[in-house]
């Protein structure tokens, strides 16, 4: 068939293939001239896609859109000694810092779930409370638990008795959405940094000649 080129402008008789390569550039569409149905399936590949293109915002509920690591103290024992279980003794060697984490959520309805892994080592007889807990301040201060405790004073996350030594690696899940109070009130989700730390608690009588080791405490926060 001939190629004809018609009065009102377009042309007729022109095979499928037919004009050379790069004939049509980006300037010659018009405007939204692909649409989504004229995309074949899987035409957009990951690779084609711009940094940032698919913002947070667009996720469905429940996808893990920030995360954050951190490695605590390791190589040393310590013991613990607390007998308040809203002023634990924190899990490192050098205060409340080497254990703890912090995130800034990017979303204020976020939910932030936090993994502590840690090891313990207990002497026969002792019972202790092992509790995470979240605050608005690097030091900790105001601070709120975040996970539950057994016990009806806190004290028996673990017990030993086992006539000897116990020694094993232990984690601890949680979930902070905004809704636990420390001494100043609720600690409100927001978009404002939130730092987490993992603490232990003995009542008294327990936890006499108790110690642990942060061989490797490690954090994983995502808003959800």
């Amino acid at each position: 068939m001939p190629i004809t080129i018609n009065g009102d402008g377009s042309i007729t008789g022109l095979a499928v293939g037919g004009l050379p390569n790069g004939s049509v550039d980006a300037d010659s569409l018009a405007a939204n001239a692909v649409t989504s149905a004229k995309l074949a399936s899987g035409a957009v590949s990951t690779a084609k896609l711009a940094s940032g293109a698919i913002a947070a915002s667009t996720l469905p509920a429940g996808s893990i859109v920030q995360t954050v690591f951190q490695n605590g103290a390791s190589g040393s024992s310590i013991q613990l000694n607390s007998g308040v279980m809203d002023n634990p003794a924190w899990f490192d060697t050098s205060g409340s810092g080497s254990s703890m984490a912090a995130i800034t959520p990017i979303f204020a309805n976020s939910k932030i779930l936090v993994n502590f892994m840690y090891s313990l080592r207990i002497a026969d007889g002792n019972r202790l409370g092992v509790m995470a807990y979240v605050s608005m301040s690097s030091n900790m201060s105001n601070l709120a638990r975040i996970s539950d405790y057994r016990g009806s004073s806190g004290n028996e996350s673990y017990r030993n008795a086992t006539g000897g030594t116990d020694w094993h690696s232990h984690s601890l899940f949680a979930v902070d959405d905004g809704s636990y109070s420390g001494s100043g009130g609720q600690l409100t989700m927001s978009t404002s940094q939130r730092f987490y730390n993992i603490g232990y608690y003995h009542a008294s009588g327990d936890g006499s000649g108790s110690y642990t080791k942060t061989s490797a405490t490690f954090v994983r926060l995502g808003d959800t």
